[in-house]
């Protein structure tokens, strides 16, 4: 028997609704006391019974049960051996266990994930033995699927194979490699360019050459941007025609330096933008040549490919150094 007390004046309405939405019958009586709060007196109602039974633990029973098999099992040896009880006795114990069937339930993903972290470290230590670089790995697909869709571009619904993806990315590092400028293994070319198939070009023909390339975010402006191009201490800054304008105008207010060289892509040619003295002279260039450029005999797995900045939200961008097999690490992890 249990008690309650209703919030406001008493009335009968109050009353009425109180006893409407409880779970248990009973009655009222008037509360001495306190004339306009009424005690309610009640019993628990069927549904109490039913709601107990089913929140009931029942982990203390099957835990009998499996000792009553036990005493079975050794009783009627004939029937059921000791070896059998015993198994008889875990099974019920385990299955009365929320933390058993949990791990029952997820050994097929646990073991799936243990797995794939020794293939990744089998795939490491043989590649890591090759020491290849990235693109070794690109050319073998590219023989075997040439055909096959490659990259799609969602903006403009531009499309490439494996075969002409890697004769553009090509065209990039003959380029840069027969430069005048004198582009070596280990230069840093900044790339400031929206994300397509020219900057996913542009950033792996430059890194068959051994160019490391700095992916600088192309929502940064003033200082941010002036900043990672610094830090990234580059020969040169790779953009788009609709970008240029940002680099202009942190040129303008003399946040970056005088002599880089800038070159803008725009509809497959190169426009080479120089400042001298405060004059700015422009050269133009087509890329054009498709065959596979030279190799650098230095170029291997643990080489540098590019820098990727962080996003800056506590402080200045900070670049992070990112080698040929990390690369090869992520694309095992998401594959």
């Amino acid at each position: 028997m249990g008690e309650c007390q209703i919030e406001g004046p008493c009335t009968s309405q109050n009353v009425s609704n109180t006893i409407k939405h409880m779970t248990v019958s009973g009655t009222y009586s008037e509360n001495k006391n306190f004339p306009n709060k009424p005690i309610i007196t009640s019993t628990p109602s069927e549904n109490n019974f039913s709601s107990f039974f089913k929140n009931c633990d029942f982990s203390d029973f099957l835990f009998e049960l499996s000792i009553f098999c036990i005493f079975v099992g050794i009783f009627l040896a004939e029937l059921l051996s000791w070896k059998t009880a015993l198994f008889i006795y875990l099974i019920i114990r385990l299955s009365s266990n929320d933390l058993a069937r949990r791990i029952f339930v997820t050994i097929p993903r646990d073991l799936r994930g243990v797995l794939l972290v020794i293939r990744i470290k089998f795939e490491m230590r043989l590649r890591l033995r090759q020491n290849k670089p990235l693109h070794e790995y690109f050319d073998k697909i590219v023989e075997q699927m040439p055909n096959k869709e490659c990259l799609v571009e969602v903006e403009s619904g531009r499309k490439m194979t494996f075969l002409e993806f890697d004769q553009h990315s090509n065209k990039f590092a003959n380029f840069f490699q027969n430069c005048h400028i004198g582009f070596e293994s280990g230069d840093v070319i900044s790339l400031f360019m929206e994300n397509g198939i020219d900057f996913f070009a542009s950033r792996f023909g430059l890194s068959k050459i051994g160019i490391i390339t700095a992916w600088i975010n192309t929502n940064l402006k003033s200082e941010p941007l002036a900043h990672s191009i610094r830090v990234a201490n580059c020969k040169a800054i790779l953009t788009t025609r609709t970008l240029f304008p940002v680099l202009e105008n942190a040129l303008k207010k003399g946040l970056l330096p005088s002599d880089l060289t800038y070159f803008v892509l725009e509809r497959g040619l190169l426009f080479e933008y120089k400042w001298v003295r405060n004059e700015c002279f422009i050269r133009e260039h087509r890329i054009e040549e498709i065959e596979k450029p030279k190799i650098p005999s230095n170029l291997n797995f643990q080489s540098i490919l590019c820098y990727i900045y962080t996003s800056g939200t506590t402080g200045i961008p900070k670049a992070a150094v990112i080698r040929h097999f990390r690369f090869f690490l992520d694309f095992l992890g998401n594959f």
